[in-house]
């Protein structure tokens, strides 16, 4: 097994793809020579598969990732998924999709994982004809709304969404408790030193100590309270995870942020969420610097058109500067792409550059006869791919908030009013 993996993946770094399918199609049905860590055959698997595809080899591509036999949860759920994918979308079998959406669903157990498993059961079932069965799956879908998956499930229902997520309330006991733990009092003694910005070992010892959603609501106020916004989203969503937490912690809001239409502030902070945490001095290995991970290159071509001082500590030491730097760049990436926002946000990750090569291959989405869905899901890039998702959710989640922020700031207007 080891000199046929080695001979795959040789021939697949070398592009001789015909090659490297055929020796792993001529094993697909002796499982037992991936047996010894099926993660990197899977890795090849799903590689050659995505190239398969983009050449049309459709049924090379669904015979590499259906014979996947993978034993690790996740990569059960990944394999299940793209073969129910191609089933459907390729090969235009919606019945064999539906039993590999439905494996999907059976072995995971967390929301964007759920929400994907049933939202693509769904569409399956609507293609098989049975409305009853796909409203079905969507509903299963809709019940993630913080989800990429479950949002589209709810559209797929004209629906609107329902934000379920308990806040948890601690009681006294769990409060004093929680306070006398020994993290949280070198958390409390460091933040109080003004040393927040060495708290993160110490909350997320907290976070990852602590399942109950009422300690970590906790952690998710200690992180909070302390100024360190990323770690209170990183302790809410291990919390949303569970079905209890704070949206309004997992997604927060910066008030340096203008409210103007152009970008949508929605879209800003999605981005943001995604890129730092809305941690201001990050610094990715790239060289991306502060809230909007800007390369200091784009910052400066940004600061310019703005008439704006440029200094490259300014991007992590202002973060009004970073935001102001950020949305114009953002802004035109959106004008470049007419408004459209999954080119958008891809662009933002990977580069206008990669993101025109791939309408090239894939065809545009603002054409009506692209669907979007399969269109992300066609990027290359697994890293991309996720950013869009994840950004994409997180705006819809974040135009829904600033709406009901709208209502509640109009009904206090009124109340004062009277």
């Amino acid at each position: 097994p080891g000199l046929i993996y080695e001979r795959v993946r040789w021939r697949r770094i070398k592009d001789r793809d015909q090659e490297a399918r055929d020796l792993l199609l001529s094993q697909a049905n002796d499982l037992a020579y991936i047996s010894i860590r099926p993660q990197y055959w899977w890795l090849e698997k799903a590689i050659l598969a995505r190239r398969a595809l983009q050449k049309g080899h459709i049924t090379d591509a669904y015979r590499l990732v259906a014979n996947h036999g993978q034993t690790d949860a996740g990569d059960i759920a990944e394999a299940e998924w793209y073969a129910g994918w191609i089933a459907l979308e390729f090969l235009g079998d919606a019945d064999i999709a539906l039993t590999h959406f439905q494996n999907l669903y059976d072995v995971v157990q967390y929301p964007i994982s759920l929400s994907r498993g049933a939202y693509w059961a769904g569409r399956a079932s609507e293609k098989i004809g049975d409305k009853d069965r796909a409203h079905h799956w969507y509903k299963l879908a809709a019940e993630h709304a913080h989800t990429f998956y479950g949002q589209l499930a709810i559209d797929a229902l004209g629906a609107k969404p329902s934000y379920s997520v308990i806040q948890p309330v601690p009681t006294a006991e769990q409060r004093a408790d929680f306070e006398n733990q020994e993290l949280t009092q070198v958390v409390r003694k460091l933040g109080d030193l003004g040393l927040g910005n060495i708290i993160r070992p110490f909350i997320m010892a907290l976070v990852y100590e602590h399942d109950e959603p009422e300690y970590l609501a906790m952690a998710t106020d200690l992180a909070r309270e302390y100024g360190r916004a990323d770690l209170g989203i990183i302790a809410a969503k291990r919390s949303i995870r569970s079905g209890s937490g704070y949206l309004d912690a997992a997604y927060p809001i910066h008030e340096q942020v203008p409210l103007g239409r152009n970008p949508d502030p929605g879209l800003v902070h999605a981005i943001m969420r995604q890129e730092s945490l809305f941690n201001p001095n990050a610094v990715s290995s790239a060289g991306a610097r502060g809230l909007m991970q800007l390369m200091p290159a784009t910052a400066k071509r940004m600061a310019q058109s703005l008439d704006l001082e440029y200094d490259t500590g300014r991007l992590t030491e202002d973060p009004s500067f970073n935001i102001a730097v950020g949305r114009a760049y953002l802004a035109r990436l959106l004008d470049r792409w007419g408004g459209e926002e999954v080119l958008t946000i891809a662009s933002y990750n990977a580069g206008p550059t990669r993101v025109r090569q791939w309408v090239n291959e894939y065809g545009d989405p603002r054409d009506p006869d692209v669907d979007v869905v399969d269109w992300i899901e066609m990027i290359p890039y697994s890293e991309t791919r996720n950013y869009v998702q994840r950004v994409m959710e997180g705006t819809y989640v974040y135009r829904r908030r600033f709406a009901r922020d709208e209502i509640a700031m109009g009904q206090d207007n009124a109340k004062t009013d009277e």
